[in-house]
């Protein structure tokens, strides 16, 4: 596995926004498919993360990557 090929899963926000970023220092015209899903999985990581933070819920329910995921809030609904 290349660090190009890390599952969305495995990544933290910065670690997702550093494999976009690293895609397009191989393919700086974005015409690679790859160089796209890593930008989407960025997005939809940083996306999540915010939703974490800031919902009253305890989790909160995303998609990554195409699958469905429910992710812990840091505020919970007792903050």
């Amino acid at each position: 596995m290349t660090r190009h090929d890390v599952p969305a899963d495995r990544l933290s926000g910065v670690q997702a926004l550093a494999n976009a970023k690293s895609h397009c220092a191989l393919d700086p015209r974005a015409a690679r498919i790859e160089t796209w899903e890593a930008w989407g999985s960025a997005m939809q990581i940083g996306s999540a993360l915010f939703r974490a933070a800031t919902s009253p819920e305890p989790t909160v329910e995303c998609t990554i990557s195409g699958k469905p995921r429910a992710i812990h809030a840091t505020r919970g609904s007792g903050s």
